[in-house]
């Protein structure tokens, strides 16, 4: 094959992938590229790190035995209720505590007139 005006040979060529044009595209911003190297490399620092926890967490959590869900639901019940009797069981000790620490300022305030 020739060129339209016969001046140079042209070679048939098979690009491979055929959509290798499609690869050119990035999900670059202008931002990115503008960002200074040592942010990019501190963000890609905490990004790996960050990605190591969840690797452990999830190993963790693949590692632990299969426990019935109905039992520990139970007992996150339990101690639901033990948590909402003890806050419950603070506040009123607080509240009559408080209550009577007011009665008696109250009393010698007016006892003192």
């Amino acid at each position: 094959m020739s060129s339209l005006d016969g001046s140079m040979k042209i070679y048939p060529i098979q690009m491979s992938p055929i959509d290798w044009f499609q690869s050119l595209l990035t999900s670059f911003t202008m931002k990115d590229l503008a960002m200074n190297a040592d942010v990019i490399a501190q963000q890609l620092d905490i990004n790996s790190r960050q990605i190591d926890v969840l690797n452990a967490q999830l190993a963790l959590i693949q590692a632990s035995p299969k426990q019935n869900v109905k039992d520990l639901q139970e007992k996150l019940d339990r101690a639901q209720e033990a948590y909402d009797k003890a806050s419950a069981d603070l506040s009123t000790r607080y509240m009559s505590t408080s209550y009577r620490w007011r009665r008696r300022i109250s009393t010698r305030t007016t006892n003192s007139r």
